[in-house]
């Protein structure tokens, strides 16, 4: 048996879920770290106490660009550590991509579907940030991975899949194999 050679669009989807996932873990901790920086300000906001009057108003306005409630830097760390994981999965179903199996292009399909799902539950809580500026440079880089993730979707729907062993669901084709199907009965009849 020969081993088939994978399409272009096919190889393309692997190798951008692969860098995609990999820069995605850097921006999962990046997510674990920011509670850890919005924790730090309340310290070293002590520490200002101290100093003259000034300093510590400028440190105060400063520090509400970062500033976090608890259950924001709870739910945060969350998506953080959820996201980690889901980036393994990711590089794991872009690696598989490159071998052409169905239950590997179904894994890649499944893998972006969540990644979309993720993604809008990032959107959704990053609104909520109250212009805390790390959580909207994050956002930046969630709706980026959002389009791209809804593109690769769309490649891999809309692209020939036959070497996984599916079958083009093109139009077209359905309608050329009933007609085949209803000439062939047709000679069968004279």
């Amino acid at each position: 048996m020969s081993n088939p050679t994978l399409p272009n669009w096919a190889k393309a989807v692997a190798i951008i879920q692969i860098c995609l996932g990999s820069l995605g873990i850097f921006i999962q901790f990046y997510k674990i770290v920011i509670p850890i920086i919005s924790r730090f300000k309340n310290i070293a906001a002590s520490e200002f106490v101290q100093q003259d009057f000034e300093a510590q108003r400028n440190f105060t306005k400063a520090t509400q660009l970062i500033d976090l409630s608890e259950s924001q830097a709870t739910f945060l760390t969350i998506l953080g550590v959820i996201g980690l994981v889901l980036c393994v999965v990711y590089i794991i179903s872009g690696v598989k991509m490159l071998k052409p199996f169905r239950a590997n292009y179904n894994l890649s399909k499944y893998v972006l579907i969540t990644f979309i799902l993720f993604n809008l539950i990032n959107i959704a809580f990053f609104s909520t940030s109250n212009g805390n500026i790390l959580i909207l440079g994050i956002m930046f880089y969630v709706i980026v991975g959002l389009v791209i993730d809804i593109t690769l979707l769309i490649i891999g729907k809309t692209s020939d899949k036959s070497v996984y062993g599916i079958e083009s669901t093109k139009k077209g084709t359905i309608e050329s194999k009933k007609s085949d199907e209803r000439y062939l009965n047709e000679e069968e009849i004279y």
